[in-house]
This record gives structure tokens, C-alpha cells and sequence, in this order.
């Protein structure tokens, strides 16, 4: 299993004991941006580590 096949995530997400909408994707790939948002993942595309910051800052309202 690898990302951006569903089962990793939710594999994952059960090991947590999360659920989806509780958590952001985060991928430079934006191919897998679309199957973790049907998971419920909210979504970022970001390319470099400043940009990864600046859009979970914003999709967490930190800002």
C-alpha cells in the first residue's frame, strides 16, 4: 500500500483512531489531493516547507 491508494490512509487513520475530517492532507502531488479529500481529509497542495506552514495556518485559522 501506498499513498495515494485510500487503504494507507486508512489504514492509518485506524491505527489513530481518527477519523478524516479531522485531519489536513498535505502533498506536493496534486493527483493525490482528490482521493484523500473523498476520505474527508481536508486538503493542501503545497510545494515547499513555507507553504505547507502558510496553508495550514490558514485552513487552522492560526494566522
Amino acid at each position: 500500500m501506498r499513498k495515494p491508494e485510500p487503504e494507507i490512509s486508512c489504514l492509518v487513520l485506524g491505527m489513530l483512531e481518527l477519523d478524516a475530517v479531522h485531519g489536513v492532507f498535505v502533498d506536493d502531488s496534486p493527483q493525490r489531493l482528490p482521493s484523500a479529500a473523498k476520505l474527508g481529509f481536508a486538503t493542501a497542495y503545497a510545494t515547499d516547507p513555507r507553504q505547507a506552514i502558510a496553508v495550514l495556518e490558514d485552513l487552522l485559522w492560526c494566522s
